[in-house]
């Protein structure tokens, strides 16, 4: 299965939302389905894979629960302080747009860290004129 980075950028953004800090200083714990719900225009295997890759990367602290070599559920509890980082670089529309537009017109492949590489150097193209 790819990653799709569009997804895993849309996943990272509803997360920031959803997860909230409570009065008594409790995390909900925000589960696939919700995800789901909040992101219709994802697959839900695309979601789902999205949240384990983030997962391994430790972008995320996640519970992914399975049997069987099937995914029952999946409960995230937050975004790390990397994941953040990352989520910082990309957030913005239009440069996350010009980031990808770079890679279609370099005929490479986008990772993670190529990604982060790319969106700063947009940041600051845009930050030093």
């Amino acid at each position: 299965m790819r990653m799709n980075y569009d997804c895993i950028r849309e996943v990272l953004i509803s997360l920031e939302d959803l997860i909230v800090l409570d009065g008594n200083l409790e995390l909900n714990l925000v589960t696939l389905e919700e995800l789901c719900a909040a992101l219709p225009d994802y697959e839900k295997q695309d979601i789902a894979y999205s949240l384990m890759m983030l997962d391994e990367a430790e972008y995320i602290k996640a519970n992914i629960m399975d049997a069987d070599d099937c995914i029952i559920n999946i409960f995230v509890s937050g975004i790390t302080f990397e994941g953040h980082k990352y989520l910082d670089t990309i957030r913005s529309l239009p440069v996350w747009e010009e980031t990808k537009k770079t890679f279609k017109e370099k005929a490479i492949e986008m990772t993670i860290e190529t990604i982060i590489l790319v969106a700063k150097s947009i940041i600051q193209s845009r930050l030093i004129p």
